[in-house]
Formats: C-alpha cells, structure tokens, sequence
C-alpha cells in the first residue's frame, strides 16, 4: 500500500467536461458506476486533462469527439499506453450526416480511438459509410444525457418551483450570429482550417444570413408573448456559445422575462409548462421528459437547421399561432398522448433506449472490458497526481501570462468538488463510500473511499 491507497488506485479514467450545464451531471453519473469497475475518476476541464500525457504514462481517457484538432493530442496519448474512448456529444442530431462525417470522423484522429460509443443506428452508419475497412470498434449504446431524463432518474433534478409557477422556457440557438466566447466561432474556425470550395462557403454565407434574420423573428415573438401573456413567466435560456449581455439588453423593460443561462436543461424542463425552440437539440430532451414542445419556424428552410428536433416538436409558423398553441397547453386543450407516439417512432434510429439497461451501464462495461495493463507507479497516488497537475496547471498559467495561445476557461464552466459532491448527492449514490478531491483549479477526482 502506498500513500495509505491500495494499487488498484493505478486505474484512471480521464473524463473531460466542455460545456458543463450540458454534461456534468450525466458524467458524474457515469462516474458512479465506473466506480464500481475500481476506476477513478479524473474528471475536469480541456485545459488540462488535454495535457494528461505530459505527467501521465497510461490511463483510460473518455473523450467527446474526435475532430481533426484532437490527432496531436490522441497520438501523444496512445504514445503515453492510454486508451482513447469517444462518446461525440453531438453524435444524435444533424442537419446532414455526410457533412457530420466530413467535420467530425474523416481525420487521422479516429484511427487512435480504441471505442467510439454510438448514439443511435443513424450515427453508427454515417461513421461505417466513411471507414470502410477501417477496425474502428462502434457501439450503439444511447447515451448517459438520455438516462438521466429517463422516468427512474428525472426526478433527481427536480426541486421545488423557483418561481410561483411553471414558466413558458424559450432556448435558443444563435452562436453562430450572437457569440459569446473568446476568439472566433465555430464557423470561423472550420473556414480557416479547411479547405472548402465555392459552394460550400456560399453555403455557410447563407445560413449566416438565415440566422440573423431568424434572431429578429425571436427577438419580435418573445416581445409579443410577453404583450400577449403578461400573467406568465417566460425564462429565455442562450446557448452556452451566446452573449446573454445582448439578451438582457433587448428585454431590460420586460418583468416578466426572465434571462438565465446556468443550470442544466433537466433543471429548467422540470421548472416549465413547455418548451420553445427553432432545430434545438433540447426539443428532445423536453418531449423525453414529456413536455409539449414547439418548433417556431417564422422562415422556411430546408438546409439551416436539425430536422430532427422540429419533426417531434409542434410546428408553428407565425406569432399568432404559437401564441394560440401556447394557450392551448396552458390550459390543458393539448394532447400529447399522439403526439408522444408520433415522435417516438421518429426517435428510434437516431437515439438508442434499452428498456432493461442504462446507457451509462453500457458505457462503464465497455471501458472495463478493454485489454489494458494497469500501471504501479508512485505517482499514479492521489498525492502524487495532485503535485503533479498543480504544476501542470502553474505551467498554464506561466504560458497564459506571455500570451503564448491558450484559451482561458470561463467561471461558469470550472468543475469544483462542491458542486461534484452536490450532484453525487441528488443521484443518492449510496452503494459504497466515496471520496472527492479537489487535485487543481477545474480537476476534480472521484474514487472509492479505501481506509488507511
């Protein structure tokens, strides 16, 4: 025994966290149960855990995707013994899945991955139509976001009414005309790093201007619902990649709307009546949590937004008639019965729902299962990794400080032990024992409590 921990302690995965109103939650969730497989977990931001390889000499790291800025990062790790796992979190929606494949899987990088777990049969094909002949280890299994929406863990998030009824939740979409982050959008970026033909950028040109058009339709329907059911609360939650300055901005005068971006989307879906929206992914988590949602298309457009979250959702065309539906919910003339069965078969090749087990199961097991040999060193000790990231993290901030590029992680997104502990507590975890530690700013470590 070293340290007072035994050596299974040597067993690490590596989970890192972009967007945590998002992620977190379903990731500590996955966290537990990797517990039970005598994994620790190392769970935090890009920033660091994308250095793991200079202080760590194996592990098992679980990645959100593998696009063509991970290849250096991946070969680095795979040099290191770790093993690379890919769950893309935004592997279940997409306006075309050849594109999807052309930004997301077609690069060097995926011949480093060990397992890319899958969403749906939709996803898994679009990645096999592009890797013939390629190894690549795929499997469906869902995903932890959809467990913790599931009717058994839903209500862990669910707390008593901030407000003294259920509010009408606007979320919107508009990162790509309203950015709120440091440095360019994600536009920006793919024009830069690839080379597109004419088409293609007069492509992106025009969704640019689809877009801006479509922010004015919001910005003149949130106005008019707030005329129209001044008795309501209505909560607009921006995209993570928004500015909410401009938001708060356009409805200074308004009491009844209300701007919020913290808090998950279970957090909010639990908080409202229903759900507005334009190609929002979060259109699927509120009819899974069966809230009536609706698609707000004052624009028709075949190229710029998901299909798939309008198709589940009530489609309406004008302000006059989403204000007429949104009565109609708000006094229970709505009936969701159809409308659940309709959408769930549109559902069923995109996201994968096992009715005897979680995602979340499936995804710890299948880490577990892969041929790894576990390290003894000294340093894979909570004191010792603890030392380690410290210094990798001064090292940051040394190259931070003479404008060496290195982007800086915003408040809202830093993981801290209180908030991990927090969630732990909500799932009411209690199969065994467990320690969490803060090792650095935005890493924190999940283990199985072991007695000195």
């Amino acid at each position: 025994m070293l340290f007072g921990l035994k050596n299974k302690m040597s067993k690490y995965l590596y989970i890192v966290v972009e967007t945590k109103v998002r992620e977190l939650d379903s990731k500590i969730l996955l966290s537990l149960e990797a517990l039970k497989y005598d994994f620790n977990i190392i769970i935090g931001s890009k920033r660091l855990l994308h250095k793991i390889n200079l202080i760590q000499d194996d592990g098992f790291f679980f990645y959100k995707d593998s696009v063509k800025d991970m290849q250096p990062i991946f070969e680095k790790l795979k040099s290191k013994n770790f093993k690379i796992i890919v769950h893309d979190e935004e592997g279940f929606v997409q306006w075309n899945w050849k594109d999807y494949a052309k930004r997301r899987i077609v690069f060097n990088t995926i011949k480093h991955v060990d397992l890319f777990f899958c969403w749906g049969k939709s996803q898994q094909k679009a990645i096999n139509s592009v890797l013939q002949g390629n190894n690549l280890n795929t499997k469906i299994v869902g995903s932890p976001r959809i467990d913790i929406l599931s009717e058994e863990i839903r209500d862990y998030n669910k707390v008593k009414n901030i407000y003294d009824k259920k509010v009408i939740l606007i979320n919107t979409k508009f990162g790509d005309v309203n950015f709120g982050g440091s440095g360019k959008n994600w536009i920006e970026k793919y024009k830069e790093s690839n080379k597109l033909s004419d088409e293609e950028i007069n492509n992106f040109d025009n969704m640019i201007s689809y877009k801006n058009k479509l922010l004015s339709h919001y910005i003149s329907l949130v106005n008019f619902l707030s005329l129209n059911l001044p008795n309501e609360i209505i909560i607009l939650r921006p995209h993570p990649s928004e500015n909410i300055e401009f938001w708060k901005s356009k409805f200074k005068n308004h009491n009844n709307i209300i701007i919020r971006k913290d808090e998950s989307i279970g957090f909010w879906l639990h908080q409202s009546k229903l759900l507005i929206h334009s190609g929002c992914t979060t259109a699927i988590e509120g009819f899974l949590m069966d809230i009536p949602t609706i698609a707000f298309k004052p624009i028709e457009t075949k190229n710029f937004e998901i299909k798939l979250p309008d198709d589940i959702s009530l489609k309406c065309y004008s302000e006059s008639q989403l204000l007429l539906e949104t009565k109609k919910i708000i006094n229970g003339d709505f009936s969701f019965k159809e409308f659940k069965k309709t959408g769930d078969e549109i559902l069923k090749n995109e996201i994968y729902i096992d009715e005897n087990e979680f995602s979340f199961e499936k995804i710890a097991r299948g880490i577990h299962k892969l041929e790894y040999i576990y390290s003894n060193s000294i340093f894979h000790s909570k004191i010792g990794l603890k030392l380690k990231l410290k210094t990798l993290s001064l090292l940051l901030k040394l190259k931070q400080l003479f404008n060496f590029k290195n982007k800086k992680v915003e408040p809202k997104d830093i993981v801290v032990k209180e908030e991990v502990i927090e969630v732990i507590n909500k799932f009411n975890f209690n199969s065994f024992s467990i320690d969490v530690t803060q090792l650095a700013t935005n890493v924190v470590l999940i283990n199985k409590k072991h007695e000195l």
